[in-house]
């Protein structure tokens, strides 16, 4: 291998490396009907000569059905109201262990390692220049493995392998400390070996404890 193509891959490795330690109206009543009853006459009156008035009932034409296209507007609440879907709420992978490395493992795969970095890396032990760094050494190493078949093979094959020391992790039961805060799984990876991997809980997240080891 030329020392160039073996430089950026070492570069590669070196952040990968690192990460090999980390990864919720009521109508109103109708007026009364005047009868037909002749009005009253008083006793010893003569026979009114007028008869008595009749009131007819108006004649009301009969309502025709309207087609569907010019039926009144209040025919439309009888219309099926479409649902609408609301967006769900964002889950908090880092609050569970169950969905904090199932996200280190989809970051990993989608080759976001230093985005792994930046998320599960203990507040106190961050350091936004090592983050910088390593984001350049991804994007230089990219860039060279783009003009190189061979070394892109190889930075594929460490990118497998990562990803699949941490979705093991999916299948083990980790060991947790007496306060519940701490959770220690067997890291397996071919060119280290078996290594402890302890996540720590910190106000209710979790995060992969010393990162980058000293």
């Amino acid at each position: 291998m030329k020392p160039k193509k073996f430089t950026v891959l070492l570069l590669f490795v070196a952040i990968m490396g690192i990460l090999l330690w980390w990864f919720t109206r009521p109508t109103a009543a109708p007026p009364p009907r005047m009868t037909d009853a002749p009005m009253p006459v008083k006793a010893g009156a003569p026979e009114p000569m007028i008869k008595p008035l009749r009131i007819e009932k108006p004649s009301v034409a009969p309502v025709e059905d309207k087609p569907d296209s010019v039926k009144p507007a209040s025919d439309s609440a009888n219309l099926p109201v479409e649902s609408v879907d609301l967006p769900a709420e964002p889950v908090d992978t880092q609050a569970e262990l169950k969905t904090a490395i199932p996200d280190i493992v989809r970051l990993l795969r989608a080759g976001d390692p230093v985005d792994a970095y930046k998320t599960y890396t203990p507040p106190n032990e961050f350091n936004a220049q090592a983050a910088q760094q390593m984001q350049e050494l991804q994007l230089q190493a990219q860039a060279t493995a783009v003009q190189d078949p061979e070394l892109r093979q190889l930075m594929q094959k460490a990118q497998a392998e990562i990803v699949q020391a941490y979705e093991a992790l999916e299948e083990q039961t980790p060991t947790l400390n007496a306060t519940g805060d701490e959770a220690t799984y067997m890291f397996a990876m071919p060119r280290t070996g078996i290594q402890p991997l302890t996540f720590v809980k910190i106000d209710g997240k979790w995060y992969i404890k010393n990162i980058v080891r000293k």
